[in-house]
């Protein structure tokens, strides 16, 4: 069922009167001023005073220049967070895939006559087959 409006409010002529000098006065005070209120100043000059007066609101300098230190010194920690997040990601992939590594290199030893020296298992040290990697 659709809602029917409101009737307006039933006013006396004086309170009728009132709230329609207010609406009258709150519409004259939005207008902005037309160009022929003020004959001397050109248009450009207007505008960049508007922007003067919005930019004179905004601090040009930081009112807590410490803070920016501070700032700087988070952002570090987080970086180092996030490389300490990946190098640990890292070496519990290398942890993961260990015994098929190892699996692989035991096999190609036995394939190639077991020539040289036993490859290393890298499950209970993954950062020997990192170290192997970087090399």
């Amino acid at each position: 069922m659709p809602r029917r409006p409101l009737p307006p409010p039933i006013l006396s002529d004086e309170q009728a009167k009132l709230d329609q000098q207010a609406q009258n006065s709150r519409k004259e005070q939005s207008r902005p001023f037309p160009p022929e209120a003020l004959p001397d100043t050109p248009r450009g000059d207007l505008a960049r005073a508007e922007r003067r007066g919005h930019l004179g609101i905004v601090p040009r300098r930081s009112l807590w220049p410490e803070l920016a230190g501070h700032d700087q010194r988070g952002h570090e920690l987080q970086q180092l967070h996030s490389d300490a997040v990946a190098r640990l990601q890292q070496l519990t992939d290398q942890r993961q895939f260990a015994p098929e590594r190892d699996a692989e290199a035991i096999a190609k030893w036995i394939a190639d006559g077991k020539t040289g020296a036993r490859p290393a298992s890298m499950v209970d040290h993954p950062e020997r087959g990192d170290q192997a990697g970087r090399a």
